[in-house]
């Protein structure tokens, strides 16, 4: 817990230096593979200030990511531009652990990746099968990503016929 904190503090004061260093002394002492807070709060620090390959090192140490991890990872690709690492990401996930499945807001995620990159399939296939794969209802955020999936395509057409017949009261980001 005494490192959770300190690392916490690094990542909150900006201070990657610092956070590097914690880092290395405790990998240099213990076994991290199976603290996942700790690898959480490293993931967290690194994904916070854009270091990619350290947050990747530091999910890959993990002996078995938990949904938060997952978030985190995806989060942070999708953030930084990479976005097809970040759908690779969120398809590889159901199949890390037997039973793990993503949540409402990694399948958010998920679909802002695809309406950066244009994959206007597979946008329509998260938001159709979401529920029946995942267990996740769509909600109004999920609509509306897949409203700016097909803008972003230029299918403006299907975007609007979306948002005319979604089972929510469209929101302004909608349209």
């Amino acid at each position: 817990f005494y490192f959770q904190s300190i690392l916490a503090s690094c990542a909150q004061s900006r201070d990657l230096a610092r956070g590097r260093l914690i880092h290395e002394w405790i990998s240099s002492s213990s076994d991290l593979r199976h603290d996942g807070a700790l690898l959480n709060i490293l993931l967290q620090m690194y994904a916070r200030f854009g270091e990619l390959a350290l947050a990747r090192a530091a999910f890959d140490a993990m002996e078995a990511p938990d949904l938060l991890s997952w978030k985190i990872i995806i989060g942070c690709y999708a953030q930084r531009g990479h976005l097809e690492e970040a759908r690779f990401l969120f398809d590889s996930m159901p199949q890390y652990d037997v039973g793990f499945l993503p949540d409402e807001f990694a399948i958010a995620s998920a679909m802002a990746a695809c309406s950066r990159i244009g994959l206007v399939g597979a946008g329509r296939s998260y938001l159709a099968l979401m529920e029946e794969d995942y267990g996740v209802k769509p909600s109004l955020e999920h609509y509306s990503a897949m409203a700016d999936v097909f803008g972003r395509a230029g299918q403006l057409g299907f975007a609007e016929e979306l948002v005319r017949s979604m089972p929510f009261e469209p929101s302004s980001s909608a349209w």
